[in-house]
């Protein structure tokens, strides 16, 4: 059966997604609400799961939809082949991106300073290995 197809978990993780779905659709198009859900629509929403959901994570919310869509026999356009829904994608996760945070490069005046620390045996194998590394 098609219901067996997917795992208890995911049917109800899709089933209470697809009833969010839903409910925001009618939230926003009142009685106007129809099946298959325009790429505004799912902009719109995306835009609001947003608010509290990880864009990286947002796939599965759009999966959760496409199996609502798909079940109910509207064929389903991916979201890479809809420019809007593809673009608010792209948007959405460099708008809440966390900033990359970069090492300091070793510059020759560390790298001397290190050399010159007493602490260290440069004389074993495993430390000309280390410093070999560093010098790349």
């Amino acid at each position: 059966s098609i219901a067996a197809a997917l795992a208890p978990s995911t049917s109800g993780q899709y089933a209470g997604a697809a009833h969010i779905f839903i409910m925001f659709c009618m939230y926003v198009d009142g009685d106007n609400f129809t099946l298959p859900a325009t790429d505004a629509m799912l902009c719109l929403y995306l835009q609001w799961q947003s608010l509290t959901v990880d864009p990286k994570n947002l796939k599965t919310k759009l999966s959760a939809i496409r199996y609502l869509h798909e079940r109910l026999g509207y064929v389903w356009i991916p979201p890479s082949e809809r420019f809007m829904v593809h673009r608010c994608i792209m948007g959405l996760k460099r708008l809440c991106l966390t900033p990359v945070n970069r090492k300091l490069p070793i510059t020759p005046s560390l790298l001397i300073r290190m050399r010159l620390c007493r602490g260290i045996d440069w004389s074993t194998p495993i430390m000309v290995v280390v410093w070999g590394a560093m010098l790349i």
